[in-house]
């Protein structure tokens, strides 16, 4: 996001796509916390996969301009419809 950001003059986020972003840091304690709790209950001993997000709720777009922002990089964030959204998947 941040390259195309940086390489064009506009950009696309789907309003209606919803994304919860995660915190590095909050993600990183909580692997931390999972892998302490481990060590000391023996959980976890056939593989099993965890799943963690942040409460917060954003969509494509919202996430797109708030980033944008923060770095202050000068691109036109444009909302638009998951039909016109350019991906290879058909």
């Amino acid at each position: 996001m941040l390259r195309q950001g940086n390489e064009r003059d506009k950009l696309g986020g789907c309003f209606y796509h919803l994304v919860s972003p995660t915190s590095g840091s909050d993600l990183a304690k909580t692997c931390v916390d999972i892998l302490s709790y481990n060590t000391q209950s023996k959980i976890n001993s056939k593989g099993d996969i965890y799943y963690f997000s942040n409460k917060s709720v954003a969509s494509w777009y919202v996430f797109k301009v708030t980033i944008i922002d923060l770095v202050k990089v000068v691109c036109y964030i444009k909302s638009i419809e998951t039909k016109d959204y350019p991906t290879a998947v058909k």
